[in-house]
């Protein structure tokens, strides 16, 4: 193409990596923000908005002050040789691309949600912070259980999402909902459209919902390849649907699976999922 040149000086530059932009002939085609990790006890030390050591061979001591109004009682305590102002707070040390300190979220965690891929909002939040300046545009265009959001929210970004699955929509006010209750700054108003377009692969919308209901009460519950019993709302019809004996107008050829067997499984057949399941030890 035109921009070939341009696209291989970028990646000679950064020897690997993919940029996506509105316009490549823009001269500032990335953002990149370099993050910080500290330890524990110095985090303990800025807020708690003072510290003190010793220095010239131990004889001088000095106050540290990170924050006036909390330091303000050392500060006037005569037992400081020297009192250091400090207005730029220490960042800490340059984090590395090897992210270790960030936990996986566990499927008995209380802050998960029935999204299979959900994953911890200080993973989006670096991403986010690292990529994006205050009041940028944030797009996940498979939000799922809308993390991207709460993390978008919180650093002072702009977002917008999509989702094909009709249950994403509701995690999306079930999330910011929670946002709410904890932000006096508040001012987003959600907009839920109701003229949604729906999956055309799968039949009439109601037949759809009819067979969900009666394989949800024929399997009574229980996911057809994990074999564990689930909420209605983490259930899904699988994705593989028969095209001929009636295919979706047959609620015989049809099946429901969790969120979780749903996403592993995709186009396969039940017997690569069994085994895969199995192999898992799950």
């Amino acid at each position: 193409s035109s921009h070939s040149p341009l696209i291989f000086e970028l990646l000679r530059q950064r020897q690997h990596g993919l940029f996506y932009v509105k316009n490549a002939e823009l001269k500032v085609l990335k953002v990149f923000n370099k993050q910080y990790e500290m330890a524990p006890h110095k985090m303990r030390v800025i807020a708690k908005g003072w510290d003190s050591n010793k220095v010239e061979g131990g004889i001088v001591r000095q106050l540290l002050v990170y924050n006036c109004e909390k330091a303000k009682n050392e500060i006037a305590k005569p037992k400081y040789d020297r009192i250091v102002y400090l207005d730029d707070k220490p960042k800490g040390t340059a984090l590395s691309a090897n992210w270790t300190d960030i936990q996986y979220l566990g499927s008995g965690a209380k802050k998960r949600s029935s999204w299979a891929t959900q994953k911890l909002v200080a993973l989006y939040s670096r991403m986010i912070l690292a990529s994006s300046n205050e009041r940028d545009m944030v797009l996940d265009p498979f939000h799922g259980c809308a993390i991207t959001f709460v993390a978008a929210e919180n650093a002072g970004r702009k977002w917008i999402g999509t989702d094909r699955d009709e249950c994403a929509r509701d995690l999306v006010v079930e999330q910011l909902e929670k946002l709410n209750e904890s932000s006096e700054d508040w001012l987003r108003k959600v907009i839920i459209r109701e003229d949604i377009p729906h999956r055309t692969d799968l039949g009439k919308l109601d037949d759809y919902k009819k067979h969900f209901a009666e394989l949800y009460t024929k399997q009574d519950g229980y996911c057809a390849g994990c074999g564990e019993r689930r909420d209605k709302h983490v259930m899904r019809i699988d994705p593989k649907v028969p095209k001929s004996k009636g295919g979706t107008d047959r609620v015989g050829n049809l099946q429901i699976l969790c969120s979780c067997c749903n996403f592993l499984k995709v186009n396969r057949l039940m017997a690569w999922l069994k085994k895969e399941l199995r192999k898992r030890g799950d």
